[in-house]
């Protein structure tokens, strides 16, 4: 069962090799983290294939120096992993719908659109910040339903990189309304990032 969830997004820059992300950003998603102290915690993010994933955190495809480990986790399953630095976890790939545990902190990570600006990665597409809107919203309700209603055809459309983990999230979450907060929601690099906890 689930006893609460904290929501951060996935940027490369926030893993160590790569200097560990701007302060301001990283502390928000340290705070939101912190709803997770003393749980069974498990770190949900897009991967290759949906289920329980193993392997190494490594930042040498975003232009960090040194050899390609041979088993490199997903990008949003090795964010995760970093922000939790030594406390144990787990890693599971959106879409793995195993009993996680009995009181589990679900660090559900993933971005917004990624065609907010002209120059985001995907050069800007006047729905984005409409598609955001309705996942911000979402997020401070604190409605599974909600977010688990997402349009999947628009959201790939838009190259949102957290569809997938946040509807693995919703069914997880169960049928609750949480006490949500939304630390952030801005889209600093022409990409939409959340900050979000249920509890």
């Amino acid at each position: 069962m689930v006893g609460a969830l904290a929501f951060v997004p996935s940027p490369p820059f926030l893993l160590n090799a790569l200097g560990g992300g701007p302060a301001s950003l990283r502390s928000l998603c340290l705070q939101a983290i912190s709803v997770l102290e003393g749980r069974d915690l498990v770190v949900l993010g897009a991967g290759d294939e949906p289920g329980w994933v193993k392997g190494t955190v490594d930042a040498t495809a975003w232009g960090a120096r040194g050899e390609r480990a041979p088993d490199p986790l997903p990008l949003a399953l090795a964010v995760g992993s970093t922000l939790l630095g030594d406390r144990q976890h787990r890693l599971l790939a959106a879409g793995g719908l195993e009993l996680l545990g009995d009181d589990v902190g679900l660090l559900v990570v993933g971005d917004g659109s990624a065609r907010r600006t002209e120059k985001a990665p995907g050069h800007l597409d006047p729905r984005a910040a409409g598609y955001d809107a309705s996942v911000a919203a979402a997020l401070a309700a604190g409605d599974p339903s909600l977010l688990g209603s997402l349009d999947q055809v628009l959201g790939k459309d838009l190259l949102v990189g957290g569809l997938a983990a946040w509807c693995s999230a919703a069914v997880h979450a169960g049928e609750k309304r949480w006490d949500a907060r939304v630390l952030l929601d801005d889209a600093p690099y022409g990409v939409g990032y959340f900050v979000a906890t249920w509890t």
